[in-house]
């Protein structure tokens, strides 16, 4: 299945590891790696509190691109939620939760006020297929965790599971307390505020709200693992339009053109009156996927200039 988010619609957004439109708060120690943060406000609670960059960039706080990281934040909550409420979306009411279950890619499960406690355990099964995403999205009173477990297996990746509080009806908001383990995803919060208090793990993901942040941790703090994007690669027989046809990606040579960006006209052409882009694929016999995927994106973009040329 095609990716529902393609992390190119969103490269600026991406680029950080928390971001709030209105206040991050922070009360101890909180380290971001491979990725920006910014706020209009951040609340040091004691002052000692620390909030910083750790490992991939140079410096943690970023303004210069935050009006579009946040226009593209409002994309993304409108995506998912187009994707969600789909009436040919498979989807599952987990209602308030409550129970141990495992989570199929490209469903939408949903709830109102969803809660797990004690011990139980939320698995994300991706099935064998690296690329596959999850949605996981509360329309009440948020989203609660507690002393919880969260396994990932058959390759499922915490960057393309995603959890969404837009509440139609309650306050909404995402909050995780002393989970077990690292917590993965994307976390987004509308008109709410994410809270997360953390003892001894981490979260492997992002932060995103476009109202308040806050992170309360002990111990030694806590890490937020924004991972660059994945390198998405396509199965054989999967359909890559070019500027003529489509064609299968095992037949794809660096002669074709292929359409980067714009829209398809009836499954079958390009529509030439929207805004479409259309770039010469490059032979990468030289580049190692594995190292493209511990690389932000600059670094990216100079790997594969020394290694295609």
């Amino acid at each position: 299945m095609a990716l529902v988010i393609n992390p190119t619609d969103y490269s600026t957004l991406f680029q950080y590891g928390v971001i709030a439109a209105k206040t991050i708060t922070n009360t101890h120690s909180t380290i971001i790696n491979n990725g920006y943060w910014f706020s209009p406000t951040l609340v040091l609670s004691p002052p000692s509190s620390t909030f910083k960059i750790g490992k991939g960039l140079p410096s943690g706080y970023n303004e210069v691109n935050s009006a579009k990281a946040l226009e593209q934040l409002t994309n993304l909550i409108e995506a998912i939620i187009t994707y969600c409420i789909n009436p040919e979306t498979p989807s599952t009411d987990i209602v308030t939760g409550g129970a141990d279950i495992t989570f199929q890619p490209y469903k939408n499960y949903y709830g109102e006020n969803i809660n797990y406690t004690a011990g139980q355990t939320l698995t994300f099964d991706a099935g064998g297929n690296i690329n596959a995403q999850f949605f996981i999205t509360d329309i009440g009173s948020g989203m609660t965790f507690t002393d919880v477990n969260f396994v990932l297996i058959g390759g499922a990746d915490p960057r393309n599971i995603f959890w969404l509080s837009d509440p139609t009806t309650g306050a909404g908001g995402f909050t995780v307390t002393n989970p077990r383990t690292d917590v993965p995803g994307i976390i987004i919060t509308t008109n709410s505020a994410s809270t997360f208090t953390i003892n001894s793990q981490n979260i492997n993901g992002r932060i995103y709200s476009n109202q308040y942040i806050t992170i309360i941790s002990s111990g030694s703090g806590v890490n937020i693992n924004a991972n660059p994007d994945p390198i998405v690669c396509y199965p054989k027989e999967t359909l890559i339009l070019t500027k003529h046809h489509f064609i299968p990606s095992e037949n794809i040579k660096t002669v074709d053109k292929v359409v980067t960006k714009g829209k398809i006209y009836k499954n079958t052409s390009i529509d030439k009156v929207a805004n479409i882009k259309i770039e010469p694929v490059m032979l990468m016999s030289k580049i190692k996927v594995n190292e493209l995927n511990e690389l932000n994106s600059k670094s990216r973009q100079q790997y594969i200039f020394k290694r295609t040329r």
